[in-house]
């Protein structure tokens, strides 16, 4: 007997905004392929290891995700969140072989993380187009954090495109595309 907890395939269906007030819900496999999406987009030679964490980033969410403003407001919620995350993971990489999680140059991590959250801004806007008004609040969110990590992005280490000029241009043309 397998346990759910522990199938990459049901990680990939589970719902995410589940907390949030949504028109159209959004599957943790759909978030990974707009986030994989995005990242090639602007970096069309992306390591390999950057497209696994990218793949596999939140499998660990079996065991539900906590939203990041309680993560923020208590951060024991934030530690216990990615010690069951990494538990989840462990376990489907021992059951089903799934890759290990990657060790990223925090590079790779900040650009990482600044994709990741161009899907969820993008999320929002198509929300907003919906008519959720309460997708205002996570566009404005991770607009914010989106332009707070183009500010502090690491250095690239050496061989390593800088990738702030592409990602500039990927915010401009969505946001004209929004208009």
């Amino acid at each position: 007997m397998i346990d759910p907890t522990f199938d990459p395939r049901i990680a990939g269906q589970i719902t995410r905004y589940h907390t949030w007030p949504r028109l159209r819900e959004q599957s943790v496999a759909e978030h990974t392929w707009q986030v994989m999406r995005i990242l090639i987009t602007v970096w069309p030679d992306a390591p390999r290891k950057i497209l696994h964490h990218a793949m596999f980033h939140d499998v660990g969410e079996m065991y539900g995700d906590i939203q990041w403003p309680w993560k923020k407001r208590v951060p024991e919620l934030g530690v216990g969140s990615k010690k069951a995350e990494a538990e989840v993971h462990a376990g489907m990489t021992e059951l089903w072989e799934l890759p290990p999680p990657v060790t990223m140059t925090p590079y790779e991590h900040d650009v990482f993380k600044i994709c990741e959250n161009l899907e969820m801004w993008e999320w929002a806007l198509y929300e907003m187009n919906l008519g959720n008004k309460f997708a205002v609040i996570v566009a404005k969110r991770m607009m914010t954090a989106v332009s707070g990590g183009l500010d502090a992005i690491s250095p690239p280490p050496n061989g390593f495109p800088n990738l702030r000029p592409a990602i500039t241009r990927y915010i401009q043309k969505r946001s004209v595309a929004n208009d």
